[in-house]
């Protein structure tokens, strides 16, 4: 479903949504940023996670080196390992958890049990562990709204996507 959540609606947000409102993403990161401004507005709430965060910035680094350094995406944390003086280079990557941070989000606790759960839901629905993480969290919290992009999340019973697309 396109981003028209309803006012008062709590929703726990992907890191490629926030990746969108942070590096300029054609005919995707306007609507995201329409989502940050209604957060900003207090129509709705943002739940996040440490993770989620973390990936975010690491897709900000990513980026930019590429971009820097004219290489495709794939292979480019490899080759990041091997030039560590091209992430001093970096300029917006250094930024971009400052400009999260600005952001009206809670970030909800990860507990150790969680792991398990998620280990499970894995198995149950074909996921990957991190996408897992996302929906034991969301249920933990009870949450039932996910913004993002990634097509995999439709297949979960009891989540409703919202995707800037």
């Amino acid at each position: 479903m396109p981003l028209d959540l309803l006012n008062g609606t709590s929703c726990f947000v992907d890191s490629n949504i926030l990746y969108y409102t942070l590096v300029p993403t054609a005919g995707i990161s306007q609507p995201c940023l329409a989502l940050v401004d209604r957060a900003f507005a207090g129509e709705i709430s943002f739940s996040v996670s440490i993770p989620v965060l973390s990936d975010a910035v690491h897709r900000v680094m990513v980026s930019e080196a590429a971009q820097l350094t004219g290489r495709d995406r794939s292979g480019i944390v490899g080759y990041l390992g091997r030039h560590p003086e091209l992430i001093m280079r970096l300029i917006e990557y250094p930024q971009a958890i400052d400009r999260l941070s600005i952001i009206p989000m809670r970030i909800l606790p990860l507990e150790d049990h969680l792991l398990r759960n998620a280990t499970a839901l894995a198995v149950q629905h074909g996921l990957l562990t991190n996408d897992t993480m996302i929906v034991a969290l969301m249920r933990q919290h009870q949450l039932t709204h996910l913004v993002t992009n990634d097509d995999d999340f439709d297949r979960v019973p009891g989540v409703i996507v919202w995707k800037p697309r």
